[in-house]
């Protein structure tokens, strides 16, 4: 199970971690972003520092309705209880993970200040 907290200002984060380029796993602190449809948006210095391999460019809109214009890179998530290969934006100053990445999971979120924050895998309907 991936765990975090709910902040001071009512932002739910979470722990994880990464995987670099040499094989390196880090650790990483993130806020959800439930407006987020991408897996991950980081700070270019986080992606510099797991030297991630860039892919291209993309266009993304941006949550005041503008367009966007977004370095993605490819990297590793140790997303419990697997690692996973995901698409990163180059974005701003808070690591932020999107939905794309509680795909089959569910998501629990205290929303009072410390509240838990827990995702786990969904079980298989019979």
């Amino acid at each position: 199970m991936i765990s975090g907290r709910v902040n001071e200002r009512g932002e739910a984060g979470i722990n994880f971690s990464m995987r670099d380029s040499s094989g390196n796993i880090h650790p990483v602190n993130a806020v959800i972003d439930t407006g987020f449809n991408g897996a991950l948006a980081l700070p270019k210095s986080l992606i510099s520092n797991l030297s991630l391999t860039w892919h291209g460019r993309e266009q993304g809109v941006l949550a005041d309705g503008s367009i966007g214009l977004f370095d993605i890179f490819a990297a590793h998530v140790m997303w419990e209880p697997r690692e996973r290969s995901v698409i990163v934006a180059a974005a701003g100053g808070t690591p932020l993970v999107g939905t794309k990445m509680f795909d089959g999971q569910e998501l629990c979120i205290q929303f009072v200040e410390n509240g838990e924050v827990r995702v786990s895998e969904l079980k298989p309907v019979e």
